[in-house]
């Protein structure tokens, strides 16, 4: 478990600085992305923290600490990416896009006419426009 949690941090790694660095890729995907692999991550290392500790008992090493240490900052970084997300106003097309795929009885061409309004539009204009159809 601890292992899938490292290749999670790398992938992590890697959605950040595509985020920092690479200005042709969506910034909304990727924080979305980075949120969900880093919040993923911490939980195969939780999991992972349990059989460790329970199996190694009194005998844990300095390894461990700071593998705990390095999950303790994975999921600051998570938390602070959600408060990037909603300050960027990504959570509202989260929302809206969800609010889209859950509607009963809604044709394709209202689904569609709804997406292309979620991506082209601002954010909030979008949020409110679900209500309107």
């Amino acid at each position: 478990m601890l292992t899938i949690g490292l290749i999670g941090l790398v992938i992590a790694l890697i959605f950040i600085s595509l985020y920092m660095c690479v200005h042709s890729v969506s910034k909304n995907t990727t924080i979305v992305a980075f949120v969900i692999v880093s919040f993923i991550s911490v939980a195969f290392m939780v999991v992972g923290y349990i059989l460790l500790g329970t199996k190694a008992g009194d005998e844990l090493k300095w390894s461990f600490i700071l593998s705990v240490i390095s999950a303790f900052f994975c999921l600051l970084a998570g938390i602070l990416a959600v408060v990037q997300m909603r300050s960027a106003g990504v959570w509202i097309i989260i929302i809206s896009i969800i609010n889209c795929l859950s509607r009963n009885n809604v044709s394709t061409y209202k689904l569609q006419k709804c997406f292309a309004y979620t991506l082209t539009s601002s954010p909030k204009a979008s949020y409110y426009s679900l209500y309107r159809q």
